[in-house]
């Protein structure tokens, strides 16, 4: 994804609320599979040769046993 900002420096509005739903539907599952990404940025986001996007680095993710769970390690690139 990072990438791809950079070639295209602006998505048309369809390919933005394309990126977004897959991005949210991405989120849904790790967290309702109780895990937080928590290095959420776009070059951990990858695209597939179909466009679809990929999460990627894992490393700093969280697992949580309640929805009421708090993490408040600070993590994740500075920018």
């Amino acid at each position: 994804m990072y990438q791809q900002l950079r070639n295209q420096v602006m998505f048309s509005e369809n390919d933005t609320k394309f990126y977004i739903a897959e991005v949210l539907l991405g989120l849904q599952t790790l967290h309702s599979n109780n895990f937080i990404h928590r290095d959420l940025k776009p070059e951990n986001l990858l695209l597939d040769l179909k466009g679809h996007i990929h999460f990627a680095d894992f490393g700093l993710t969280k697992m949580f046993k309640q929805k009421s769970d708090y993490h408040y390690t600070f993590c994740g690139t500075p920018e």
